[in-house]
């Protein structure tokens, strides 16, 4: 698979996801239907196309001024998409800090 796929497996990084927890999050999305879970991801592969193209995805070391790691340990929190009904869907774990 092309590079922007990869990049969509692991939007993270994959120094912060290693291969067996990304996939597996692809694939319980799509209930482990492996077909439907392989055109989620050219869908998303493709809804990135454009912005990645116009630098919309800066490097995360420089945005944050930190290791991305580091950050995360520190505000384990995160929007990740959006829910069915459209609105944007935020993690946030608390008990971690």
């Amino acid at each position: 698979k092309p590079k922007s796929f990869r990049a969509t497996l692991y939007p993270f990084g994959s120094d912060l996801e290693d291969e067996a927890h990304a996939l597996c999050r692809w694939l319980r999305a799509r209930k482990f239907n492996l077909q439907e879970t392989i055109q989620m991801v050219n869908e998303a592969t493709e809804m990135r196309r454009i912005p990645s193209q116009s630098n919309f995805y800066p490097d995360p070391k420089a945005a944050l001024g930190v290791e991305p790691s580091v950050y995360v340990s520190q505000y384990p929190q995160l929007y990740t998409g959006h829910c069915k009904l459209g609105t944007p869907l935020f993690i946030s774990k608390p008990g971690v800090l």
